[in-house]
């Protein structure tokens, strides 16, 4: 009986030898209204906790405040010194053997890499990734199956092409490669990427030019030439080697997901810092099995000083270009490259990881996955990594010291960081990362902001008034310029480019033919721009005391489908007080009812949507600030409210 409980899965047995078959129903028992708010108010919302940051975060978190900064600096240095000792003296022969061993172009771009050491620092903080060694020593392979990496989640891509296909159509994807005389058309942009390719062939990165009969005797008739283009980014062209088109990334599978923070990660990160200390100077952190660290702060930190947290992003010096390509791999690794000087396309081989390969994102991460592993497990760094970006944070009574320390390991082990001005800063209250601002400044008030960098915006205002003043806005620029809304938005609360910009949304779909601009596109692309700039930060609290709002919401058709009905109930608890209970209901007939069944066919999902829309119109007030549980039991109604959008 629906009331009671509901038939979950059935399975038919085989009968025995009288030949009777036996069923078997698993069947659920529904939780009584006092049971489920029960479990509700149990609940802990996902921003809370510590959830997504790893437990050696949270060791090196515990250790700092618990031990004090000159203990553990002291500690930190000390680790330095003795993996000095371990690469001058006991591993300083054999990592020269290692190296000598090598191909003379890979020695070129792997010569500052102490490998050894490296795979020394993965055994003493018990990191499992075999490949790691053959990954720095061999180069990365272009094609093929990554293989396993325990450090990120199982997830099989296999390759769409082998690489006998990829063979087989080289010969015609060189022909189209090569056949595309001229350059992109824009004189500064070609200019920008021939430059990059000298200093490339300067040092090393490259090898070439040659003529398409000096790289047939050197990788053989079949091998795969990949175009180079330009993309300006940043006041920068950054450029890009098409190993899409030339069927090199189809020939690449993995056999794992690479799972990356983010700014949410940075974001959580320093909530969970905060958190960590109690006014009555107790630190607690709970790990992933449940299972909690205790401790006291220590006595040369006052409450505030631990919580007194800055932060700095650690950029890695052209990170796909310190990780050479497989010999293996070489004949998939061919350019086509524009001189403007010459005005011809010209051959070259990269000896490093083309930015454009599938594999290189795989190859490169596994790496920083490792680096970033390290350097929190070994130096007890509290840092995280996207990419070739480590996001790093501390108290400010550390944040010197931890500089030198971060830069000091990455160093030893030859990594190059970034010593531009605009990259390389020192620990400060409000920094870059990621392409967002972290706002620290009210940190011992427990609060974390995060939003936008004004260049940013400012960039997206001129290609709107360019997109204005010419009338002409492409698929191809619409879909470009939606990306980089979607992710400024992102940083704010609320997606109001996904409730406001229909005919914007239909020419990055191709449902708006055409290249011209309608009014009402500008008006949406106006008013994006309006909340961009106006929106409030997302703010994190950390040490939240109040409870998430809890809000239930249902709707029903009855009357042969005459009758419609939405209600919603919301508990608001405070500790200490009598919690607050409020609730609304309607009956939905007559004319409302008519009007949302000609809109769908699916009136029960439209009439489930409607309760909780109403729920956050009339508490919103209480949500400012808060974490909140919606439920919904209906899932096309909780897809839609997901995604803010139906059809």
């Amino acid at each position: 009986k629906g009331e009671f409980g509901k038939i979950i899965r059935t399975e038919v047995i085989s009968g025995d030898e009288s030949g009777a078959d036996a069923v078997v129903f698993e069947v659920g028992v529904y939780h009584s209204c006092d049971e489920f708010l029960a479990k509700a108010a149990a609940l802990t919302h996902p921003f809370d906790g510590t959830s997504g940051i790893p437990d050696d975060t949270l060791h090196a978190i515990f250790k700092l405040l618990t031990v004090g900064p000159v203990a553990l600096q002291a500690e930190r240095v000390e680790t330095l010194r003795y993996y000095q000792l371990m690469a001058d003296t006991v591993l300083k022969q054999r990592e020269e053997a290692l190296h000598a061993a090598m191909t003379p172009s890979r020695e070129k771009v792997m010569a500052e890499k102490r490998i050894l050491l490296f795979q020394m620092m993965c055994e003493h903080a018990e990191y499992d990734d075999p490949e790691l060694v053959a990954l720095l020593v061999s180069g990365a392979k272009l094609t093929g199956e990554a293989p396993d990496c325990a450090a990120f989640p199982a997830r099989r891509a296999a390759p769409s092409i082998t690489e006998a296909q990829l063979m087989r159509s080289a010969k015609w994807t060189r022909r189209i490669a090569l056949a595309k005389k001229g350059g992109s058309g824009d004189p500064a942009t070609d200019a920008a990427v021939w430059e990059a390719t000298c200093e490339e062939l300067r040092r090393s990165w490259l090898s070439g030019p040659f003529t398409e009969a000096e790289l047939t005797e050197l990788l053989g008739s079949l091998f795969v030439v990949s175009r180079r283009f330009g993309i300006p980014q940043g006041g920068k062209v950054r450029p890009v080697d098409d190993l899409t088109a030339s069927m090199v990334n189809p020939a690449f599978g993995s056999s794992f997901k690479v799972d990356l923070g983010g700014v949410d990660e940075i974001a959580v990160m320093a909530r969970v810092f905060l958190e960590a200390v109690y006014d009555d100077r107790a630190v607690k952190l709970c790990l992933s099995d449940g299972s909690w660290l205790t401790g006291v702060l220590h006595s040369s930190l006052t409450v505030e000083q631990a919580r007194d947290i800055l932060g700095r992003t650690l950029d890695l010096e052209s990170a796909y270009k310190q990780i050479s390509v497989a010999d293996s791999s070489r004949w998939t690794s061919a350019l086509a490259i524009h001189n403007p000087v010459l005005d011809c396309n010209q051959l070259f081989v990269a000896e490093v990881l083309p930015f454009g390969a599938t594999a290189a994102v795989f190859a490169f991460n596994r790496v920083a996955r490792a680096l970033r592993v390290l350097g929190t497990r070994l130096f007890l760094l509290i840092w995280g990594n996207y990419f070739d970006d480590f996001p790093q944070l501390d108290i400010a009574a550390m944040a010197s010291d931890s500089q030198k320390v971060a830069e000091g390991f990455l160093g030893l082990l030859g990594w190059q960081v970034s010593d531009k001005p605009g990259k390389r800063k020192p620990f400060e209250k409000v920094f870059e990362a990621l392409g967002v601002v972290v706002d620290l400044s009210r940190s011992v008030a427990n609060e974390v902001l995060i939003r936008n960098k004004e260049s940013r915006i400012v960039a997206m205002e001129l290609q709107v008034a360019d997109i204005v003043s010419t009338g002409v806005c492409s698929q191809a620029r619409a879909n470009s310029l939606r990306g980089v809304f979607q992710f400024a938005e992102g940083q704010l609360y609320g997606r109001v480019a996904a409730l406001t910009m229909p005919v914007f949304k239909s020419r990055c779909l191709g449902s708006l033919p055409g290249t011209n601009v309608p009014i009402e596109m500008v008006a949406e692309l106006q008013f994006v721009l309006r909340f961009l700039w106006e929106a409030i930060p997302r703010t994190l609290i950390a040490h939240e005391v109040r409870p998430p709002l809890l809000i239930f919401t249902d709707a029903a058709l009855e009357g042969n489908d005459l009758i419609g009905s939405v209600g919603a109930v919301m508990i608001d608890r405070v500790l200490g007080q009598p919690a607050v209970r409020q609730f609304f209901g309607s009956e939905v007939v007559g004319p409302a009812l008519s009007r949302l069944q000609t809109v769908s066919t699916k009136i029960i999902t439209v009439l489930e949507v409607l309760p909780a829309v109403a729920a956050i119109k009339f508490w919103c007030d209480r949500m400012l600030h808060r974490r909140v549980f919606l439920f919904v039991d209906n899932d096309g109604a909780r897809h839609c409210l997901i995604n803010l959008s139906s059809k």
